[in-house]
């Protein structure tokens, strides 16, 4: 893969930096790799070598590349952590670990961190990412070098192969619209930034197992003069850790001289999270957690899995009513029935029982253990034909 012809400018109001990326050893397209941000970051925006490294790294891998050829230099720290995630991500997917080569062709040279960078953290709107601010702003006061001075928010990752879809647009729009409010009246700057690494593998699964951090890294390295601590918040307590593409063995490995990048908040549970967010109501009312794009106005659809997960949760803490993001006030039975079976970790469910359980909401639990069923049948089904599969 050869990674060459760096650009930077602005266009249509939005700051830009950019990247051709060549493939060499394997039959794909040539991609132009963008990573924008709002005009007002012009001057913190960098076409940072580190940057589009990380972003091509694990595609070229995977497509049988032997080396990544990029113009510049890039963190000798860098290359080698990538290498070691790269081998932690071949031993979970059952595969024989390999190196690339990494050529820049300014040679290797440690960037240094920006006077004035602060900590920042990545805000989606979730229940994890919302608690990692709430928790910052207990714990370092406005002003503290260790608070979060900027909340970076990820567009055109979900949605790969619309990325730059007018819909993609007005989605993330209502997105940010969220999340400012959220943010108001802290001294949290919400620092949007849009990216189409997935254009080099737009795969859902290779994204989530293994490109899910390096995706989001890759776009905040082009902004390291802003920040020298990336915090990552963990989908997950430290005893349900799954094999995924953002993980406390994988986000470390991204960072550089310039950029700490961080996994934390493993020692909370999920419902320990919720319980927290109730000393934040513009959190609760504003949260965004739906896997779809939604029609206007929402930013939640309210009939997936993880949508009606959240909304139990938030009704098992006495919180659904302080919500504003769902286009429903409550979660009927029924719409536990619609879901076909659990997609994420069943131990989740299982939680929001317990806690629906403690609430009084014994209305909703035969529906959530019918749920529970559904998906154990499943998994049977699965793990029997498995064998027999090609």
């Amino acid at each position: 893969m050869k990674v060459s012809t760096f650009e930077q400018g602005i266009a249509q109001g939005r700051a830009f930096v950019s990247a051709r990326f060549e493939w060499e050893d394997s039959d794909r397209p040539v991609k132009t790799i963008v990573i924008r941000t709002d005009a007002a970051f012009a001057a913190e925006l960098d076409a940072d070598p580190n940057a589009f490294l990380v972003a091509g790294y694990l595609p070229a891998l995977r497509h049988g590349e032997r080396r990544l050829r990029i113009d510049g230099a890039v963190c000798p720290s860098l290359a080698g952590s990538l290498a070691r995630a790269a081998r932690i991500l071949a031993f979970w997917g059952g595969r024989p670990g390999r190196d690339l080569a990494i050529e820049p062709a300014s040679g290797f040279r440690a960037p240094r961190a920006r006077p004035g960078a602060g900590d920042g953290g990545l805000l989606s709107g979730g229940i994890d990412s919302s608690h990692l601010f709430l928790s910052h702003a207990s714990d370092f006061p406005e002003g503290h070098p260790l608070s979060l001075a900027s909340a970076f928010y990820m567009e055109g990752t979900d949605f790969a192969e619309e990325a730059e879809s007018p819909a993609a647009a007005a989605y993330s729009a209502r997105v940010r619209q969220r999340l400012e409010a959220m943010l108001a009246g802290t001294a949290t700057r919400l620092v949007p930034v849009w990216t189409n690494v997935r254009a080099l593998d737009p795969d859902t699964d290779f994204y989530a197992r293994e490109l899910l951090s390096a995706s989001f890294v890759a776009g905040i390295l082009a902004l390291s003069s802003r920040i020298s601590h990336l915090k990552i918040a963990s989908g997950a307590d430290a005893a349900h850790l799954g094999r995924w593409g953002s993980h406390p063995l994988i986000d470390p490995c991204f960072s550089t001289g310039a950029l700490r990048v961080s996994h934390v908040g493993l020692r909370f549970s999920r419902g320990e999270k919720i319980a927290r967010l109730s000393a934040w109501p513009a959190a609760v009312e504003n949260l965004v957690v739906c896997n779809y794009r939604p029609v206007e106005p929402w930013v939640n659809c309210g009939v997936c899995e993880k949508c009606v997960a959240t909304m139990l949760e938030l009704t098992a803490f006495g919180l659904m009513g302080e919500n504003r993001s769902f286009p429903f006030p409550e979660v009927l039975p029924e719409r536990i029935d619609r879901i076909r079976d659990v997609i994420g970790v069943g131990h989740v469910w299982r939680n929001i029982r317990a806690a629906l359980a403690r609430a009084g909401r014994d209305d909703l639990t035969p529906s959530i253990d019918a749920l529970l069923r559904r998906t154990a049948r499943r998994n049977l089904a699965r793990r029997i034909l498995r064998p027999f599969r090609p």
